[in-house]
């Protein structure tokens, strides 16, 4: 009986403990709660990323040199060599040229036979007219041979005229030259045959890149661009000079390419890799970031300027030409409690 009592009792104990948990457990539910203070995430904005593009060192121009006519009678250079404007590179000598130049010699002394022949016959006709009164039967006869003969020497005379100056384009080509047009490095290789092949590259360097048609209104004559080249990180500043206006060969159907070029300077060599950096204007602001076409600039947990942004979208971004907005700290998340001078709590 005792037990029974004790077992009741601890039982009793329990339950009164049990239903005190659930009561506070009430209470404390229905207590009032505070909601949590909202947190902003914040941003601090900078100037738009560089267009990076990638392309190559070259020559600012190369020519395949012409050969002149005839046969290669020395090679003046050397695979590799660098020469100047003007300096000899090979010369040539042809034996049908000096044929011609034969040929035209002995024509230039026929026409000099015939012009001598042509004078003496106007000054014997002359001397005769002299001779001959004006009211004899024969004075027109004379006059008038007098006056063909002194054509046919006017047109002898132009006749070897010419052909002395044929004679003297002839010559220059017997003994062929030929020199470097501009300052460059020789490329010289051999035909199956022996000839010699010149190509000239020149001395000044270029960087040359393309720029993809989605991308091309952000370069154009006379755009700064930043050079680094991969393999020796070689850095200059220059502007590009030139910018096609036609697609390159290696366009693709869905994206057109464009080739633009720049002078370098330095220690750059011809067919490195480059990167090419072309700065861009604007600030880019998340479009997150804005309310009712303002952003929230935070400073110490407080808002110290609400501005108002305009610009163009792109790819999630609004890009403006605020740029008293780069370096500043935004709200990216804003609603509609923000205003200026609001306390807040940033995740910074």
């Amino acid at each position: 009986m005792k037990k029974n009592k004790k077992k009741l009792g601890i039982i009793s104990v329990i339950i009164i403990i049990f239903i005190g948990l659930i009561v506070a457990g009430v209470k404390l539910h229905n207590q009032p709660t505070t909601s949590a203070k909202k947190i902003y995430r914040t941003v601090k904005l900078q100037q738009q990323e560089p267009l990076t593009l990638m392309g190559k060192i070259t020559a600012s121009k190369t020519q395949i040199l012409q050969n002149p006519a005839g046969k290669v009678q020395q090679v003046e250079v050397q695979n590799g060599q660098t020469v100047t404007q003007g300096q000899e590179i090979l010369t040539t000598y042809s034996d049908s040229v000096h044929q011609a130049v034969t040929s035209q010699q002995q024509e230039i002394n026929k026409l000099q036979r015939d012009l001598n022949s042509g004078n003496s016959q106007v000054k014997q006709l002359q001397q005769q007219l002299a001779a001959t009164d004006s009211s004899d039967d024969g004075y027109s006869d004379l006059k008038q041979q007098l006056t063909q003969a002194q054509n046919t020497v006017s047109d002898t005379q132009a006749e070897l005229t010419s052909a002395n100056q044929k004679l003297q384009q002839l010559n220059t080509k017997v003994n062929g030259r030929l020199t470097a047009p501009y300052s460059g490095v020789i490329d010289l290789s051999y035909s199956a045959t022996g000839t010699p092949q010149v190509k000239l590259q020149a001395a000044d360097l270029q960087a040359t890149g393309q720029v993809s048609e989605y991308s091309y209104s952000k370069l154009s004559p006379g755009t700064q661009i930043d050079v680094t080249a991969v393999a020796t990180k070689e850095k200059t500043t220059t502007k590009v000079t030139y910018l096609a206006k036609t697609a390159a060969a290696d366009s693709t159907k869905n994206e057109a390419k464009y080739q633009f070029t720049a002078a370098v300077s330095g220690n750059f060599m011809d067919g490195q890799t480059i990167k090419i950096a072309v700065s861009q204007n604007g600030i880019r602001i998340p479009v997150s970031a804005i309310y009712h076409n303002h952003v929230f600039v935070v400073d110490q947990d407080k808002i110290t300027d609400v501005v108002a942004v305009s610009g163009s979208r792109q790819d999630g971004y609004l890009i403006t030409d605020n740029n008293d907005l780069k370096g500043r700290k935004i709200i990216t998340n804003p609603d509609a409690k923000l205003k200026q001078g609001s306390k807040v709590t940033a995740d910074d």
